[in-house]
């Protein structure tokens, strides 16, 4: 699968990968440990990770961030209560169906229009 790696700065990181945890991510990103991750090929400075995620084929949602960028994802369920109260956790990076994102840049979460 193709997983994406965007960057504060705007750039774009596209990696094969034969599997993508966005959970085990979400844990690695928050921990106050770690400074530096392997992702696949490459070691990136935690803090430089805007979001990161697998292109979706089956998109259900679209995250939309900050600066504009939109980031089609699937939620096997959309639930705008449960995430808005993930959104709240105290801790800054977290994941939406497949995507793991800093809270801090996402404007908002809409389900996709049949």
């Amino acid at each position: 699968m193709k997983v994406n790696i965007y960057l504060n700065d705007n750039k774009v990181i596209s990696m094969e990968s034969t599997s993508f945890d966005a959970q085990d991510m979400e844990s690695k990103l928050n921990n106050p440990k770690l400074l530096m991750l392997v992702v696949g090929d490459f070691v990136l400075n935690k803090n430089t990770i805007a979001a990161m995620g697998p292109e979706s084929t089956s998109p259900t949602v679209e995250i939309t961030l900050h600066n504009g960028l939109v980031l089609p994802t699937h939620i096997d369920s959309f639930n705008p209560t449960e995430i808005a109260e993930k959104m709240n956790q105290q801790a800054i990076i977290t994941s939406i169906g497949e995507m793991v994102l800093n809270k801090n840049i996402v404007r908002m979460v809409a389900p996709l229009q049949a």
